[in-house]
């Protein structure tokens, strides 16, 4: 089962941050914006 959630981004001085208020505003944060498709992927049980 595939599921979205909503996502906000944030660019801070030399950072990027992530927030995912859907999922009990799980974050994560990284020093580029690179697109890694399979890096971030969360599997929730």
């Amino acid at each position: 089962m595939l599921s979205m959630y909503p996502a906000c981004f944030f660019h801070e001085d030399n950072s990027y941050s992530v927030v995912f208020p859907g999922l009990n505003w799980l974050s994560t944060c990284g020093d580029t914006f690179e697109w890694r498709p399979y890096s971030k992927t969360i599997q929730i049980n």
